[in-house]
């Protein structure tokens, strides 16, 4: 499953973070995809790992059919309905590149990571490079 090998990368990064007892760590955010809510895998593991440490973590979780379960925000993780746009890509690249202190300094992006299939991580790559991403940060996990 394409979350997979974000999951962990994610959850090394927590890990870390736990261990230094600190929040000037490394600052990672998921923009996460999947057509119903209840596809959304480690949603509650993520969104916990996101509330301990919301200076280095923050989740966004996309629906992209019609599904009844509610989307409810909450501080750690936003929910929304439809597809990722490029304008979220870049709203989350300026927070990622945010530094802790005051916010305003901007530190280079050194890494995306892209799961998905091609269509999908070919338009996320062109988007991530619009937004001023160089090419050779860009990595990918793709399938079908």
């Amino acid at each position: 499953v394409g979350i997979n090998p974000l999951y962990g990368m994610i959850r090394q990064l927590h890990s870390d973070a736990k261990a230094q007892s600190t929040t000037q760590g490394p600052k990672a955010i998921l923009l996460y995809s999947a057509s119903k809510a209840d596809e959304l895998l480690f949603e509650p593991e993520l969104t916990d790992m996101a509330k301990e440490f919301p200076n280095n973590f923050h989740m966004v979780y996309h629906v992209t059919k019609d599904d009844e379960k509610g989307l409810e925000e909450d501080s750690s993780a936003t929910y929304r309905r439809g597809r990722i746009t490029s304008g979220e890509i870049g709203e989350a690249l300026q927070w990622a590149a945010s530094s802790i202190g005051d916010g305003k300094a901007m530190i280079p992006i050194s890494s995306v990571y892209i799961c998905g299939p091609t269509g999908f991580a070919d338009e996320m790559s062109e988007a991530c490079q619009e937004h001023g991403v160089p090419r050779s940060a860009i990595h990918f996990e793709q399938w079908w």
